[in-house]
């Protein structure tokens, strides 16, 4: 368990003795205000990460994937969890854990040689069957660190940070089991759409989401408009539209 004085030395020991690539975030918001891609071959300097870090305000987000070492478990609900903990058994009790607003982010190893796809419950038959949301974080993505402020406010039980339950030194390696499935996405076939009238998009689209569904949401829109839209600007245009009608839009850094 990691208990420092100070902000910057938490985030900066992070960094040197467990592989992390802290990049800065400000105050309410879960996405750095650097340009991460600069970093995803090479972790930022040392006095980068004094200066970033000097405001106990600022928080960290780290990349994912093979640059760091880290794969991340993040369950989104009840349901996730349950699945996750029949396949790996014990080993959610065991490896490196994060208290996040809503539930948990579990930490494993992983190669610095070798690629690890993220991939969602939307890439699982079983999840979609037991409505089991669940991301497993890996390549070009990224998650908050302790003792980072939460963006979307305090948890329900006053809770205002990100905690840890297990620190990096109960790290174990990701087990197979955590890799992307050979399969690629389940979809509905043509015929369903059919029958049904509509296409699977028309019903997104007249299927706003709460709030703890608007990521799975905009994925499973954006999914369909890029197979219509050839141009990204224009893709990224109506993505900006559609999440601007929603009743509860998502920041933009999220959308992007």
């Amino acid at each position: 368990m990691l208990l420092l004085s100070n902000h910057s030395e938490a985030v900066r020991r992070l960094q040197d003795e467990w592989g992390f690539v802290p990049l800065p975030c400000a105050t309410g918001e879960k996405h750095p205000y650097v340009n991460w891609t600069d970093y995803r071959d090479t972790p930022p300097s040392p006095e980068e990460t004094t200066l970033w870090f000097e405001d106990p305000e600022t928080g960290a987000w780290t990349i994912t994937g093979p640059i760091s070492g880290w794969a991340v478990l993040d369950t989104d609900n009840e349901a996730g969890e349950a699945l996750w903990r029949e396949r790996l058994g014990d080993l959610l009790e065991q490896t490196t854990c994060v208290r996040t607003r809503r539930g948990y982010h579990y930490f494993f190893k992983v190669p610095h040689d070798r690629p690890f796809p993220r991939w969602t419950w939307e890439q699982d038959p079983e999840a979609m069957e037991r409505d089991a949301h669940f991301d497993v974080l890996g390549n070009g993505y990224g998650v908050m660190l302790p003792p980072s402020q939460f963006p979307d406010g305090p948890a329900d039980d006053g809770r205002e940070t990100y905690e840890w339950i297990r620190g990096p030194e109960c790290a174990v390696d990701a087990p197979p089991a955590l890799r992307k499935p050979s399969k690629g996405l389940t979809r509905p076939t043509r015929g369903a759409e059919a029958a049904s009238g509509r296409s699977t998009l028309a019903g997104l689209l007249t299927s706003r989401p709460d709030e703890g569904n608007r990521n799975n949401w905009h994925n499973k829109v954006a999914g369909h408009m890029a197979k219509m839209i050839p141009y990204e600007d224009g893709f990224l245009a109506l993505a900006a539209i559609v999440n601007d009608a929603l009743p509860n839009p998502v920041d933009e850094g999220e959308l992007l």
